[in-house]
């Protein structure tokens, strides 16, 4: 039994790193220094060498035809660096990729970088091939692809509507998560990605996210059985997984009420401060996003606010010069 195992584990690795690896061409390894290959079976044999030696560990994220000629776009890659907080990174990644899912119905991959944060891949519908000398009009394409996706985003979420209606709709969900009867609780050991739908004497099991979209005019596949593996799903899958699971109640009680949508009273002087932060924002923000890089290194650790606060400070003198 246990050298089935092993041999279904090498199996499961061997196609993994095939896929990751990709069928367009080739890739650059390095750790760091790069190299080319066009053999999927590198990648595996660079991960294991790499782990063995504790040496970084890095594959281009686009096909390659050559060293250093890139020919084509196959994903959209984004770095969330924990800078010293691993835990702020996934939270940050994590949102970021649900956002993605929530408001655009893509489904990004999230990995951990191995050392500092996380990286969440977008991957286009089909691989954009390019001509080496169309490089860096294609970087150019590249990067505003990150930028604006990333505003986007951040735009869907910051300019939600505030109405009545939505207000009584986070109200009536408050009042129906304080029941007693309600549980709630949230896996964070991995990406869960299954959906089940178990009723007493039917499950159904399938894509469909329980969304307007995913239940109306997505093109999702499911299937619906009867008592006998709904029973099975219950027992062997959700009790599983749930079981694995911490308490979320209390916290997604307090997030909403703590919302735009909740009850949660400001003070006069809170009310005041973000007043005055909304007029003057674009004043305060600073000019460049990557001043902190232009200064010399603290002497102390500075916390995030105290650095904020270098930044503002920097970014004036630079516009009185």
């Amino acid at each position: 039994m246990n050298s089935l195992i092993r041999q279904e584990l090498s199996y499961r690795r061997h196609n993994f790193f095939n896929e990751w690896f990709g069928i367009y061409a080739g890739r650059e390894l390095g750790n760091p220094e790069r190299w080319f290959t066009d053999q999927p079976k590198d990648l595996e044999d660079h991960v294991r060498k790499c782990a063995e030696n504790n040496l970084p560990c890095l594959m281009s994220v686009q096909p390659y035809n050559a060293r250093d000629q890139p020919f084509g776009l196959e994903k959209i890659f984004f770095d969330f660096d924990s800078k010293g907080d691993l835990a702020k990174a996934w939270k940050e990644a994590k949102a970021f990729a649900q956002a993605l899912t929530k408001y655009y119905n893509v489904h990004p991959f999230l990995a951990f970088s191995g050392s500092k944060g996380y990286h969440v891949y977008v991957f286009l519908e089909s691989t954009v091939t390019f001509p080496t000398w169309r490089l860096d009009f294609v970087k150019h394409i590249y990067e505003t692809l990150q930028r604006k996706l990333l505003n986007i985003v951040k735009q869907e979420v910051e300019t939600l509507e505030l109405s009545k209606e939505k207000q009584d709709d986070v109200q009536t969900l408050i009042y129906f998560l304080k029941k007693d009867s309600v549980e709630v609780r949230i896996y964070d050991k991995g990406f869960l990605h299954g959906k089940a739908y178990i009723f007493d004497n039917l499950v159904i099991i399938g894509s469909s996210n329980f969304t307007p979209s995913g239940l109306t005019y997505n093109t999702e596949l499911n299937s619906v059985a009867l008592e006998a593996e709904a029973n099975y799903t219950r027992q062997k899958w959700f009790e599983k997984f749930w079981n694995e699971s911490t308490n979320f109640k209390q916290k997604l009680i307090t997030i909403l009420e703590n919302s735009r949508y909740g009850n949660k009273e400001y003070t006069p002087y809170e009310v005041y401060i973000k007043a005055l932060y909304e007029l003057q924002k674009e004043d305060i923000k600073p000019k460049d996003t990557h001043i902190s890089t232009l200064l010399p290194e603290s002497k102390v650790e500075l916390t995030e606010f105290q650095q904020d606060a270098v930044d503002r400070i920097f970014s004036r003198l630079c516009m009185q010069r």
